[in-house]
C-alpha cells in the first residue's frame, strides 16, 4: 500500500511515483527470479546484492557503471571525430578501467586530420573528465608501417555522403 504525505508538494508527488515505479520493476523481477525467466544479468545483479556483500556490490556497480561511461567515451569520440571531416586509415582503441587508448593511422604529413584527432581527443577529455575518464591517442603515419598493437581493437569505418558508419 502507497505511502501518502503532502498531495500539494510536487516533489512529494515525484517520489511517490518514483518509488511505487521502482518497487514494481523489483516485484516483477521477483516474478522473473522465482518463475526462472530472469536474464543471466538480472539473476547475477540480485545474488549479489542478497549476499550484503558490501565490496562486491560495489565492484559490480564499479564495473558497469566503467562499462557505461567508456561506450560513452568511445561513442562521443567517434561522433565528434564525424563531426570534424577528417578520419584516419585506420582507428582502434584498447580499453581499461579510467583510459581509452586510441591508435590511429594516418596518411604521411596529414596534418588536418592529425589535427582532428587530437582536437577531439582534447574535447573529449574535457567533457569526460569530471568522472576520472579519458582518452589518450597515438598517431602513426602509413610510411612508418607499424603494426596495429594486437590488444587494441580495430574499427572499421565506412565514409559515406551521410557520414560514418561501422563496417558490417
Amino acid at each position: 500500500m502507497p505511502i501518502t504525505l503532502e498531495k500539494n508538494d510536487p516533489k512529494a508527488n515525484v517520489r511517490e511515483q518514483w518509488f511505487n515505479e521502482f518497487v514494481a520493476s523489483i516485484r516483477v523481477d521477483e516474478l522473473k527470479l522465482a518463475s526462472g525467466i530472469a536474464s543471466p544479468e538480472i539473476q547475477k545483479a540480485y545474488d549479489i546484492l542478497m549476499s550484503g556483500n558490501l565490496e562486491e556490490i560495489i565492484q559490480e556497480t564499479r564495473e558497469k557503471s566503467t562499462q557505461y561511461f567508456v561506450k560513452r567515451l568511445i561513442y562521443n569520440y567517434i561522433t565528434e571525430l564525424e563531426k570534424r571531416g577528417h578520419f584516419p586509415l585506420k582507428l582502434a582503441f584498447d580499453l581499461s578501467h579510467a583510459k581509452v587508448l586510441v591508435w590511429a593511422e594516418i596518411n604521411i604529413n596529414d596534418n588536418e586530420t592529425e589535427d582532428s584527432l587530437f582536437l577531439t581527443q582534447a574535447y573529449i577529455n574535457a567533457e569526460s573528465e569530471e568522472r576520472g575518464f579519458y582518452i589518450q591517442t597515438t598517431v602513426v603515419e602509413s610510411a612508418d608501417e607499424l603494426p596495429l598493437p594486437p590488444h587494441y581493437i580495430k574499427i572499421n569505418l565506412e565514409r559515406t555522403n551521410a557520414g560514418v558508419q561501422q563496417s558490417r
